[in-house]
Order: C-alpha cells, then structure tokens, then sequence
C-alpha cells in the first residue's frame, strides 16, 4: 500500500498501465484507498505478466481497496468516539468539581420536585445520604408553615423564570438554619428543571436583628427621654408656686405665725425645695439622654450662690438638730460656668451629708 500517486488519483478508483514498467514488471495496479470520502491511499499490484488485470483481478483488487477503506473508516470513526467521550468526562469532571465547589448547597429538581442532581454539601448540611434525597421532595427540607411561600416561589420560577427565597433550611437532626435560596427555569432532556443554590445567611441576619433590636432600644429611650423632659418640666411649675407661696407666709407678709405654723412651714418649704431638686436631676438625665442638655458658660458669683443653698439646707439640718456651718473667704471673686448647675451640685452634696449624717456638725468650706 502506497501513498506517493494518491494525488493522482483523486478522481479514478484504479490505474492500469500494461507497459513494461521495469525489466521484472510489465504492469501495475493502482487502487485507491479512502477516508472519509477522500483518496488518502493506494493500493498498488506489479505483475511480471502483460496484460494480467482482467475484470476479474480488478474486481479482487478494488474489493480489497474497498476492505482497506472501510477498516480505515472504522479506525477513525473509534478514534473520533474516544475523542468525544474524553471531551465529555473532561468537561463532566470540570462540571462536578464546579458544582463541588459551590460555596452553599446547590440542587437540581424537575417540576415534579424530583431531585437529579445535588452537590455534597447538600447532603452535609442536609444530614440526609445521596439516596434519600433522592427520594425526598424539596417542600421536605422546610417548616410546615414555610410550604405555602415556597410552593409559590416554586411555581414562580416555572412560570416567570427565577425567584428566589429566604427561610430556614431544616437538617434531619431538626436543626434550623436560615438561607437565601435561588430558583432559576432551564430545560433538561425535554422537561422544566429549577437550578439553584442556597447561602447560609443566619450571621448576617443575626446582625441586621441586633441592629434592628439597637435602633428600636435607642428610639424608646429617645420616647422616654422626650417625655421625662415634658412632665419634668410641667413639674416644676407647681413646685415654684408653693416654694413662692410658702416663701410669703414664712415672712409673715400675709399675717403673723405662731412658732408651730412657722416650723410646718419651713418643713414644707425645705421638702419642695428638695422635690425641685430631684425634679431637676430627672430632668437634666432625661435631657442628657435625649442630646439636649445645654451648659451656660456665664459670669456668676460662688459666694452669693454658696449661700442661697446654705439657706435652702439650714432647715433640713436643724430638723435632724444638725449644726451646718461654712467656712467662707469674705470675696471668692467672680466664676466662669453655669450657675444652676452648680448650685444644683452642692445642693446635692449637702443632702446627702445631712441624710446620713445622725449627729454633729456638718461643715462647708470654699
């Protein structure tokens, strides 16, 4: 079998030559031999005999050319199989490792809900073998009360094409995990499937409840600080009236008092001023809480203020047969800050002094 006259042969299937070809032949056969419906070959046959080939010699030898054409054509036709099956475990080995992959559980079920295709994290997660998800239904894999919202995403994905879903995912050992699952339609072998994975999203959704559990604590106490600051204030005005009302009685401008009226009233006067105070913290925490506390930075007089709260406490302490004495400079000179604030300080630290001071002298000093 020779291929060097093949590009002679392209269009007749034999070539007799009866002519002494050499001083041994005196004719020669060429037969082609195809593949593929191309000449890619030729039989060739030397006799020493002249006009050897009759029909019945080129009969043989065109048979046997064919023979070789056709076990040509089946070699190639093996080797184009092989080929395409190698293709395709090549291309099914880089599918499986794709969907192994996956960074959630992936699944692929028809529209009957029949699983053909799950990656091993699916079975992982799920808790459940190959084979039983292979018998399950996807509704299986989800709370009872999670069936109505997913048979609806379901039949949107066969309808409209994709959906997706976020519930818990139910293990076979009953824990519940919380995942974003996607739904996409595609046609397999003639028949509607749903493709898609599911991600693990419980930590991200832990967080947005935290936040969501932050905004909703920080909203009431920003409620409950507006309103501390309302009724705080509504509580002061009355709170004035009578240390003002009482103020006048005890200075005997609507008439004289007995020694018994005068020290009621003192106990009444020192008790809202006290009242005021506890008032007035409420309302400084309320307003702190609710970012609206404001600091005056004015020129004020300690002195004048020291002894307006020794004024205020003086009763208290003698109640309580306390002595309240202060040691004061004659000129403490002129501070920088808010008046109230600071006075409201040293009023507190007085109280607290003459409540759990029993016996003795409480003294004051600057």
């Amino acid at each position: 079998c020779s291929s060097d006259l093949s590009s002679h042969l392209k269009g007749d299937a034999r070539t007799i030559l009866s002519l002494p070809v050499t001083e041994r032949f005196s004719s020669t056969g060429h037969f082609s031999v195809r593949l593929r419906g191309e000449v890619c070959a030729s039989l060739v046959v030397h006799t020493g005999q002249l006009e050897f080939f009759q029909s019945r010699e080129v009969a043989l030898l065109e048979e046997a050319a064919m023979d070789l054409s056709f076990a040509l054509e089946n070699q190639a036709r093996e080797e184009d199989r092989q080929r395409a099956e190698e293709i395709l475990q090549s291309e099914k080995a880089f599918s499986d490792t794709m969907i192994e992959s996956l960074p959630g559980i992936f699944y692929f079920y028809n529209e009957q809900g029949r699983f053909l295709r799950w990656n091993k994290n699916f079975e992982t997660v799920s808790g459940y073998s190959g084979a039983e998800i292979a018998q399950m239904h996807p509704k299986d894999f989800f709370a009872r009360s999670d069936h109505p919202a997913l048979a609806e995403r379901i039949a949107e994905v066969f309808t409209r094409g994709q959906s997706y879903l976020e519930a818990n995912f139910l293990s076979k050992d009953g824990t519940s995990t919380y995942y974003f699952f996607t739904g996409r339609r595609l046609e397999f072998r003639g028949q509607a499937c749903l493709i898609g994975v599911g991600i693990d999203i419980s930590e991200r959704r832990r967080i947005e409840e935290e936040r969501e559990h932050r905004l909703r604590a920080e909203e009431a106490d920003r409620v409950k600080s507006s309103f501390l600051a309302t009724m705080s204030h509504e509580l002061r005005t009355p709170l004035n009236s009578i240390i003002g009302f009482t103020g006048i009685l005890t200075r005997e401008l609507a008439g004289p008092l007995n020694e018994e009226q005068r020290t009621q009233l003192g106990m009444v006067q020192s008790s809202a001023h006290h009242l005021l105070s506890l008032v007035n913290d409420v309302l400084d925490i309320s307003r702190i809480e609710a970012h609206q506390l404001k600091i005056a930075h004015d020129p004020f007089d300690p002195g004048k203020s020291i002894q307006k709260v020794l004024d205020l406490m003086r009763p208290q302490a003698e109640n309580k047969k306390l002595e309240l004495k202060s040691d004061l400079p004659r000129e403490l000179g002129i501070a920088m800050g808010d008046e109230r604030r600071f006075e409201q300080i040293l009023l507190n630290l007085l109280s607290n002094a003459v409540k759990f001071t029993q016996t003795g002298t409480i003294m004051l000093s600057a």
